[in-house]
Order: C-alpha cells, then sequence, then structure tokens
C-alpha cells in the first residue's frame, strides 16, 4: 500500500511540475486569460515578449485566435502604468 500512495504522490508532482513549466513565468493567473486553448495563448504571449511588441496593432492576426490574444495580453502588460 505504501508503494502504491509513494507511486501516486509522484505522479502527481510530476504533473504539476509539468503545468508549472507551462506558464510564462512572469505572469500571474489573473493575467492568463486563455479559456481554450492555452498553448495558443502561452505562445503568442511568449512571442510578443520576444519580439517586445508593446502595441496591440502588431500583434499578428493569423490562424490562431489563442495566439493573438495571448500577443495582445503581453502588449497591454508593457502598456500599463503599473508596471
Amino acid at each position: 500500500m505504501r508503494a502504491y500512495i509513494v507511486i501516486v504522490t509522484l505522479a502527481v508532482l510530476a504533473t504539476c511540475a509539468v503545468a508549472y513549466m507551462a506558464i510564462p513565468q512572469d505572469q500571474t493567473d489573473a493575467e492568463r486569460a486563455c479559456s481554450d486553448d492555452c498553448l495558443g495563448y502561452d505562445a503568442g504571449y511568449k512571442w510578443a515578449q520576444q519580439h517586445s511588441v508593446d502595441d496591440e496593432d502588431y500583434c499578428p492576426k493569423g490562424n490562431s485566435q489563442s495566439f493573438h490574444e495571448g500577443c495582445i495580453a503581453f502588449a497591454q502588460r508593457e502598456l500599463s502604468p503599473d508596471r
């Protein structure tokens, strides 16, 4: 029984670690507004971060709405006065 508990605990911890690493570390949960495709949202956010996007107009409007939303989230974060 103990071995089962250890295995389950390790599996849960590994899953949590993978989920934690998938979230951009400079975003809080309140800022992360993806509802459906978080991978696209995260990719858009990271792309905007890498390209220093500070205006929503520079976010590409391709086939992925979630990518576009992630890019906009980064641009809005850059424009916020409390930053």
